[in-house]
């Protein structure tokens, strides 16, 4: 983390400018000069940091402390660079996600920023997998490569009248909604000779999916796997650290969930398709947080981590090597560089 060479700089800079900032704990607080609300944008006294807690819902108004002082101060970026940080080049991002805690300690009141998702309950139509309404889903289950002990582990439901697997999407306990997956084939064709078709995945109505990860409380050390599916995920069992994104799109919310939680390592755990996702994944989360080390994980056999077994999957994160902006990722049917 960049911090001020001459930590008074930047009060200095705004009283200069004739603002008299409210100040928090770690922020200096004062109005936007975008949406020009009173009291949203919040500039970390430590490096310069901000983010307007308005703006960032619209556009993105946030990262780096000179794209806000240039438009309070009337200041040049090349001039403000060399005053807050010593130099004049082009180094820095043009805008960064945060997190409300970069701004806040526990003593502060929150009352910015975007909401928490809602926390739910189960329907009642789930069943505990002991339960003999779920002896179908408990045996697809080992069909896949995942034990009872296991399902039980992550909190698999099953759902007796539609015949599917729930996974749980929770966030430090708390409930924010579900995804289920069938146990039938998704197409078939019925007596009248009609393909018939079926969603083979569905997510609970309430859940802004962009906005979280399946499984997240599995991470509590140095590292996360990203992956797309929940077997996928429950595959790296032995790895720790697993996390679903619920397909392959990766969210910049998701991210910063992910760069957030604590880790300095993080494994891209896609299917083997997924070179430009990689690629893409790697140039987000290097503009986010430079220092983390990344890692690709995907099987160079053509399967996804879904099917391989849970030894399989940990001697594929052992031996992941390791990537940084700037490798090519090129997908071949049966092998993936």
């Amino acid at each position: 983390m960049k911090t001020l060479p001459n930590p008074g700089i930047l009060l200095e800079l705004l009283e200069n400018a004739g603002i008299r900032p409210k100040g928090s704990k770690k922020a200096y607080i004062l109005t936007c000069p975008r949406c020009t609300k009173r009291d949203k944008l919040y500039i970390r006294k430590s490096d310069a940091r901000f983010i307007c807690f308005y703006c960032r819902e619209k556009t993105n108004f946030q990262g780096a402390g000179e794209y806000a002082l240039t438009e309070i101060t009337g200041k040049s970026i090349q001039e403000l660079r060399k005053l807050l940080y010593g130099y004049e080049g082009t180094e820095g991002f043009v805008s960064l996600d945060v997190s409300f805690k970069d701004f806040f300690d526990e003593s502060d009141e929150v009352v910015v920023g975007s909401q928490p998702l809602p926390t739910v309950e189960f329907s009642p139509d789930f069943k505990e997998l002991d339960s003999q309404w779920s002896i179908p889903g408990v045996e697809y289950l080992a069909k896949r490569g995942v034990s009872f002990e296991l399902a039980v582990k992550y909190g698999i439901k099953y759902w007796p009248a539609r015949s599917r697997i729930v996974f749980p999407v929770s966030s430090r306990g708390r409930l924010l909604g579900w995804q289920s997956r069938t146990i039938k084939p998704a197409e078939w064709i019925d007596s009248d000779g009609d393909l018939v078709s079926i969603p083979k995945s569905l997510t609970y109505d309430g859940l802004a999916k962009d906005r979280a990860l399946m499984f997240a409380d599995n991470i509590s050390g140095e590292h996360a796997i990203v992956t797309e599916g929940p077997f996928d995920a429950i595959k790296a069992d032995l790895c720790g650290g697993a996390v679903c994104t619920m397909g392959k799109a990766v969210s910049f919310h998701q991210i910063n969930l992910l760069v957030n939680s604590g880790i300095s390592k993080m494994y891209f755990g896609l299917d083997p398709d997924a070179s430009q996702e990689v690629g893409s994944l790697i140039d987000k989360v290097t503009d986010l947080y430079s220092g983390m080390e990344l890692f690709d994980m995907r099987p160079r056999d053509n399967r996804d981590l879904g099917d391989m077994t849970l030894p399989e999957v940990y001697d594929l994160f052992r031996s992941a090597p390791k990537v940084t902006r700037g490798n090519i990722f090129i997908y071949l049917k049966g092998w993936n560089d």
